[in-house]
Parts: structure tokens; C-alpha cells; sequence
């Protein structure tokens, strides 16, 4: 699974550092939550600004496998990851 964080000067503003951190958490003790399969690997990119957010309020902006999350919060991202990995193993 590939999720993109912006971390343009208002997505940075608005979290996406915090964001990251809890993301690489996840990602170095993935296997320890139940459902997830042994093989599953979860990459973390960090991505300059894309402009959408310069558009309209969106901040901070992050992508789990091209699924665009606006004004992204770690419990909504971490759910759809967790939810993800646990539908590629079937």
C-alpha cells in the first residue's frame, strides 16, 4: 500500500508532520496488528505540494493508494490503511 503525504507549507501547517510520524509508528510495527497479513508492506512518500490546496481549504492533504484523504486526520487514515491491508490479503 502507497500513501503520499503533502508536505507543502500549509499541509505542514495544518499537520502533516504529525501525520507522518504516526504513519512511520504504524509502519515499523505493522505485522503486530491482527488481520495484517505477513507479506503486507506499507510505503510512505513524502510529496511536494500538488496546489489543490491552494485552491480550496484541504490541508493537509494525504493519498492512501491514490485515494485522495482532505484535511487528513490520523484515525480516518489509519483506518482506511489497517481496513486496505487486511482486504488485499483475501
Amino acid at each position: 500500500m502507497d500513501v503520499k503525504i503533502c508536505t507543502g507549507a500549509k499541509c505542514t501547517l495544518y499537520g502533516a508532520s504529525g501525520i507522518i510520524e504516526q504513519l512511520e509508528e504504524l509502519q515499523e510495527n505493522l505485522h503486530e496488528y491482527p488481520g495484517i497479513p505477513a507479506d503486507a508492506v506499507l510505503n510512505i512518500e513524502i510529496i511536494r505540494c500538488d496546489r489543490r490546496c491552494k485552491e480550496k481549504k484541504v490541508s493537509p492533504l494525504v493519498f492512501v493508494d491514490d485515494v485522495a484523504f482532505e484535511n487528513a486526520k490520523v484515525p480516518e487514515l489509519m483506518e482506511a490503511i489497517l481496513n486496505g491491508l487486511e482486504k488485499e490479503k483475501a
